[in-house]
């Protein structure tokens, strides 16, 4: 008996799981046959698998395809507590200046300003002054900047001697000089861009 299987049989798998090995069960698919002729040749076959391992991979693979489509979470709580502080920055536009000052009451100078919202948001205190504070955090590009960072200028001949935060849009809120409030700045104005030395990110760690 020739036992080659002939080029026009579809194999079909078949299982014993009890005491053998996969079988392979061989039906012939001729056209012009009106059904099937069972057949079965000893070839070669996949490795005997113990029916109730079956199961068990089938349950972990379901389990890590409903890990993977787990929606992510939009927002963090620390992000959360981030928006908040950007919310509380705005919300002191037109305090007025006042040198060394760090209180809502009282004023604010540039770096008293920023300590004021980062204590009051996070009750992380920064330095006193702004030079010190870019010294605080991690760099970051400006395609990096998130509601949060601190952007420093140039606004007297010397690098990082004004700071304020970043609220997004493009946009920071700072205290700017004596006689004036605080208010939101385009980071794209001439003056700013030309004075612009970098900006940080407060670790959030500190929380």
């Amino acid at each position: 008996m020739d036992n080659s299987i002939p080029e026009w049989l579809t194999i079909a798998p078949t299982w014993d799981a009890v005491n053998h090995p996969l079988e392979v069960g061989i039906c012939s698919t001729v056209r012009g046959h009106a059904g099937k002729i069972p057949a079965l040749y000893s070839i070669p076959a996949l490795p005997y698998i113990a029916p109730m391992k079956i199961p068990l991979t089938l349950s972990v693979l379901l389990l890590l395809s409903a890990c993977s489509a787990a929606p992510n979470r939009e927002y963090t709580a620390s992000d959360d507590r981030m928006n908040d502080l950007v919310m509380y920055t705005v919300s002191l536009a037109d305090t007025p200046y006042r040198y060394g000052g760090n209180s809502a009451n009282g004023g604010f100078d540039c770096s008293g300003f920023v300590d004021h919202v980062y204590r009051h948001s996070l009750g992380i205190t920064l330095p006193r002054t702004s030079r010190e504070i870019s010294r605080v955090g991690t760099p970051i590009s400006v395609d990096e900047l998130s509601p949060g960072d601190l952007v420093f200028y140039n606004t007297q001949h010397a690098a990082y001697s004004h700071v304020g935060i970043y609220v997004g849009d493009g946009k920071f809120v700072h205290s700017p000089r004596t006689g004036e409030s605080v208010r939101t700045e385009q980071m794209q104005m001439r003056y700013w861009k030309t004075r612009y030395n970098g900006a940080r990110r407060i670790h959030r760690t500190l929380q």
